[in-house]
């Protein structure tokens, strides 16, 4: 799953990531990602979330998809480098933090070595 509010970020990921072989669930935010999430949690293996999103953000929205999937791989993205030291504590978790800009071989080495790193997930 993939949730971005910015419309062509979203696009170009998607189209990233289809063009690797994934199957891509896209969220236009963190609310939707959720409503999404809970009718597809099974088939969901790795969720990318903007971090600032209007109506829930990135990390709320993960959240929420822990309660209903404990086990859950995540990237978190953001273009703002204050994001990324409020996600240490996630980061130490076991999240992972890609910054944008990012071009295709950076999203999917990350998407490939998050789902290697959790093979119970992958399909």
């Amino acid at each position: 799953m993939l949730a971005d509010d910015h419309h062509g970020l979203r696009e170009i990921a998607k189209e990233i990531l289809a063009s690797s072989g994934y199957t891509v669930i896209v969220a236009r935010n963190g609310h939707e990602a959720v409503s999404l999430f809970e009718k597809n949690k099974e088939d969901i293996q790795l969720v990318i979330l903007d971090v600032a999103m209007p109506v829930l953000a990135g990390p709320e929205a993960y959240d929420q998809m822990l309660l209903l999937k404990a086990a859950l791989p995540v990237i978190f993205v953001t273009g703002y480098t204050a994001d990324s030291a409020s996600l240490n504590a996630r980061i130490e978790a076991g999240a992972v933090f890609l910054q944008k800009p990012y071009g295709p071989p950076e999203l999917t080495r990350i998407v490939r070595s998050t789902l290697i790193t959790n093979p119970s997930m992958s399909a």
